[in-house]
């Protein structure tokens, strides 16, 4: 199948290293490692949001080159941040991630976010959680072809991690592709690739179960296989980790 996101030695100083990835439309990705390992700066590079070496292309069309009133169609970046400063109503905002206005886009989110009791609140005087349901409303808005999401199962009670689950696996169904990065990793299960970024670079991209068995992951967060989950592992050393 031809790539629908090909980077190339892709890379941001000081943060990420070189990376070189591929993902294939209907691809849900999640993406893991250790607190300052490097997973923003991978989904930030991806997005062409700061400058980069290397180059990123969508469906073979760098994304450098993609007019900014396309661009929300081609990518679209929710940041891990949930802080809205302004008193925009929660309709308002899921609008302003459309390139033009489609009210029955606005309304089928609303929908499909179960919004409708928010729609008319400001933003800026919602739950975390509920802002977040917002925000990924914007973020799918105009369709895109590559979602890239940071956290966006943060601040969520059980419910919404499944809900948002499963909305993403619909997503993709229709032929979008979507990276996802995480914390709780156990949630990788419900992925089609697990991505491990510690120390600025992609240290594994192996299907989920085999991530959760592997040695890199064990290392890079420093715990080990327990028989109730996951325990410390007595050769730990978290002293570099933030």
């Amino acid at each position: 199948m031809t790539p629908r996101l090909e980077a190339s030695a892709l890379a941001l100083a000081g943060r990420l290293k070189r990376a070189d990835l591929e993902a294939a439309p209907g691809e849900l990705i999640a993406v893991i490692g250790p607190n300052g390992g490097g997973k923003t700066s991978l989904l930030r590079a991806l997005a062409a949001i700061e400058t980069t070496s290397g180059s990123v292309s969508i469906d073979g069309e760098l994304l450098a080159s993609v007019p900014p009133a396309r661009r929300p169609r081609v990518v679209t970046f929710l940041p891990a941040s949930r802080d809205i400063a302004w008193p925009i109503s929660a309709r308002d905002l899921i609008a302003l991630g459309l390139p033009a206005p489609d009210d029955k886009r606005v309304e089928e989110l609303i929908a499909l976010l179960e919004l409708q009791p928010l729609a008319h609140r400001p933003v800026d005087r919602l739950s975390t959680g509920e802002r977040t349901r917002v925000l990924l409303a914007r973020a799918l808005a105009p369709r895109p072809r590559l979602l890239l999401l940071d956290e966006p199962l943060s601040n969520l009670d059980p419910y919404w991690v499944l809900r948002i689950l499963e909305i993403l696996r619909s997503g993709v169904a229709d032929g979008a592709t979507a990276l996802v990065a995480l914390h709780d990793i156990d949630r990788v299960m419900a992925f089609d690739r697990a991505l491990l970024v510690a120390d600025g670079e992609i240290r594994a991209d192996l299907r989920p179960a085999e991530m959760l068995e592997s040695e890199t992951l064990a290392n890079a967060f420093g715990i080990e296989r327990a028989a109730d989950g996951w325990k410390v592992s007595p050769r730990a050393d978290r002293r570099s980790s933030p």
